[in-house]
């Protein structure tokens, strides 16, 4: 049986954020790891701004790139003290005015997204190419064949 989700809003307000600058709020793991969930969309000022979520190395474990609206979800597998980041420092002009809400989840048990060992991606895309190539000959030839049948339909073309 899955446990029961609980989540546990930590920011759902508008933010500013200073030109060329960035804001930052603390999110804290003390019980349990569970999931950022992060979603932002900017009000006024500016072209966009990009969030990150960074632990206290300062490493970036998720982020978005500089947009007027986004989000990211990340499932923080350590307990510890981590920060959202909003950055306004693309063009730096105005103040950016940020509806921002982030939340933690708690309980999730589906299994996140992974890459596929290069191995199998190199055999995804080979199979894609030849499937591709095929399909391009099979309707070259079909489109060859009508053009010839319309031009010649059992006599020869005039000559100039």
């Amino acid at each position: 049986m899955v446990g029961a989700l609980e989540r546990v809003t930590l920011v759902d307000d508008t933010i500013r954020v200073p030109p060329g600058g960035a804001r930052a709020i603390d999110v804290l793991l003390k019980q349990q790891p569970g999931t950022v969930v992060c979603t932002y969309s900017v009000l006024s000022g500016g072209s966009g701004v990009r969030v990150a979520l960074l632990n206290k190395r300062n490493q970036v474990l998720a982020g978005t790139s500089f947009d007027r609206n986004g989000g990211f979800r990340h499932r923080v597998r350590d307990r510890g003290e981590y920060e959202i980041v909003v950055d306004n420092g693309m063009e730096g002009r105005g103040v950016a005015e940020v509806r921002l809400m982030v939340s933690l989840v708690f309980g999730e048990t589906a299994p996140e997204a992974r890459e596929l060992p290069p191995r199998k991606r190199y055999a995804i895309v080979a199979l894609s190419l030849i499937g591709f190539a095929a399909m391009a000959m099979w309707s070259g030839r079909r489109l060859l064949r009508a053009i010839r049948e319309q031009k010649s339909p059992g006599q020869p073309p005039p000559s100039p």
